[in-house]
């Protein structure tokens, strides 16, 4: 399996970051797929996460797999990225690295998934929750604002994400945990998406290491 490593660079920061992407197919899939309350009690239990039961996107709201793939996709292209703490950011704090790491890789993961919802047709899982409203809907008590354009997680879908990074991309997610009110943090930060699609054959590439901002 092909990893592609380059560097990714904001106004303050230069990462250092690592892609990889295999195809698959949805039988595939569905063999990470983990029972309704398997998918609830991770986002209920250690670190709970503060979108449940308030995002349309998240648990307990969000659909299984099956309902999630309504428009009946074959394959799946499950790809990652991740990022070390190999730069420097003005701080020796590891979990301010890891936050800022996160408010990067993120925005890129979700603006990456909708290039390639285009480019190759299909229809993506993310990481955490839509970022399309700044603040769901569903905390005012109104319907969802673009029910069509709103994407979930693989995990909110029932996905075991962290086996199935494992396994099929031969990459380990690293988790941070807290234990007795300290922040431990990982060596790097992952992301993991998977685009529901009929494409037959698995991009050699698709991704522009030397614009990195320009993904095609």
């Amino acid at each position: 399996m092909k990893q592609y490593d380059f560097k990714y660079k904001t106004p303050k920061i230069e990462f250092n970051m690592h892609y990889t992407h295999k195809l698959i197919s949805y039988e595939e899939l569905k063999n990470f797929e983990v029972s309704k309350e398997e998918k609830i009690h991770a986002c209920t239990h250690g670190l709970t996460c503060a979108n449940y039961n308030n995002c349309f996107s998240c648990p307990p709201i969000s659909p299984n797999l099956d309902r999630y793939n309504k428009e009946n996709y074959k394959k799946c292209l499950v790809y990652s990225f991740w990022v070390d703490w190999d730069f420097v950011i003005g701080s020796d704090n590891p979990y301010f690295h890891l936050v800022n790491a996160n408010r990067t890789i993120s925005p890129y993961g979700w603006k990456y998934a909708m290039v390639l919802e285009k480019k190759l047709g299909g229809k993506v899982m993310i990481d955490g929750r839509c970022p399309i409203c700044r603040v769901c809907e569903k905390k005012k008590g109104k319907p969802c604002a673009y029910p069509k354009e709103r994407r979930s997680s693989l995990e909110a879908v029932g996905i075991n994400a962290t086996e199935l990074c494992e396994k099929v991309l031969e990459h380990k997610i690293q988790w941070y945990r807290k234990e007795n009110d300290k922040i431990i943090e990982p060596e790097y930060l992952t992301i993991v998406h998977g685009l529901l699609t009929n494409i037959e054959v698995e991009p050699e590439t698709i991704i522009s290491m030397e614009t990195n901002k320009s993904l095609w």
